[in-house]
C-alpha cells in the first residue's frame, strides 16, 4: 500500500460542547454536572431495560 504525500483538509462542524468539569466551575456547576451525568446513565439503563433485568435476577435468587 502506497500513501501519497498529498495534503488533506478535515472540516469538523461542532454544534455544541458540554463540559463535565472545568477549573472555573463553581460548586453548583459541579453538582449540576454530576446530576446530569447520573440522569443520562439512568435514562440509558431504562432504555436497555437493565433495571427490570437485574430486578428479575434478584427475585430469582431470592426464591432459592
Amino acid at each position: 500500500m502506497s500513501l501519497s504525500g498529498g495534503q488533506y483538509q478535515l472540516d469538523v462542524d461542532v454544534n455544541s460542547i458540554v463540559f463535565w468539569h472545568h477549573h472555573l466551575f463553581s460548586q453548583e456547576h459541579v453538582y449540576a454536572s454530576q446530576i446530569t451525568r447520573l440522569y443520562d446513565d439512568y435514562v440509558s439503563r431504562m432504555r436497555k431495560r437493565t433495571v427490570e433485568f437485574l430486578a428479575a435476577k434478584v427475585f430469582y435468587f431470592d426464591i432459592f
